[in-house]
Order: structure tokens, then C-alpha cells, then sequence
């Protein structure tokens, strides 16, 4: 039985890493996982070493450039905050109902739209429905 052949069995039964634990020991391939691990511990840091680089790329940029050259503090730290926080994935921490999510709601719409904005930080705000005095929420689109 291949690996797909499991995958279909044993779907909705049992978890990904389930499936390919039984389907090693199965196939009496432990050895050959075992093999792997130094693959995965590299590949693993690999991912760890581009994620950092990433977050290192996002906070350089932040310290070059910040909202409170640009807008209102208030403004300016609710900016930033929602930066930082997408910078380093932690864009989950922004649920609708939260602060600074009610905040953003509040606060921007009352001003414009400086020279300076993290196209990140932007869509984020579009994408929940927050736009600056001067922009004009894209029209939804009609489909025949």
C-alpha cells in the first residue's frame, strides 16, 4: 500500500502526522525516517533563519521610517502597533473586537492619508474595512 493509499483510509480517522507514523512502522521504514532527521532539523532552520531575517528587514524599516513623522500621536502609536504586530505574524492578535482594532475603526477615518504608509499595514486596514478621510472604499463589484 502506497502513501496515498493511507491517506485516503485512514482520512477523517486519524491526523497527518498519525497517518505517516502508522504508514512508516507499517512499511517498516523507521530507519529510513530516522535518516531524515538531520534534512528536517536543517530544513526547520533554515525557515527559522529566513522568518528572523524577515522580521529584522521589518523592524529596520520601522526604525528608519515612523508614523509620528507623518501623522497625529495617536495615530502614529496605533499605526505602529499594527505594524509591529504584522511584522512579526502576530497579525491573529488583531481580532475585530479588540482595542486597537476599535481604535483603528475611530482614529482613522478622521484623518488623511500621509506620504508615508506600509502598503502591508494599508490592505490590512482595507481589508477590515478602515479607510483614511480621503480615500473612497473600493465599490463592490457586480457580477451577472
Amino acid at each position: 500500500m502506497r502513501l496515498i493509499d493511507f491517506c485516503n483510509f485512514y482520512s477523517g480517522l486519524l491526523d497527518d502526522m498519525e497517518i505517516i507514523k502508522k504508514f512508516l512502522v507499517e512499511k517498516n521504514l523507521e530507519s529510513e525516517a530516522i535518516s531524515m532527521i538531520p534534512m528536517l532539523a536543517e530544513a526547520k532552520i533554515e525557515r527559522q533563519r529566513r522568518e528572523n531575517d524577515r522580521i529584522k528587514e521589518k523592524v529596520h524599516e520601522m526604525s528608519i521610517c515612523t508614523y509620528a513623522a507623518f501623522y497625529e500621536p495617536t495615530l502614529a502609536d496605533l499605526l505602529q502597533r499594527v505594524n509591529l504586530r504584522l511584522s512579526i505574524d502576530e497579525g491573529n492578535f488583531l481580532t475585530p473586537d479588540s482595542n486597537i482594532m476599535k481604535a483603528l475603526r475611530e482614529e482613522v477615518p478622521k484623518h488623511e492619508l500621509n506620504v508615508y504608509m506600509n502598503r502591508e499595514v494599508l490592505n490590512f486596514l482595507h481589508d477590515n474595512g478602515i479607510y483614511f478621510k480621503d480615500e473612497a472604499p473600493e465599490a463592490p463589484k457586480e457580477t451577472k
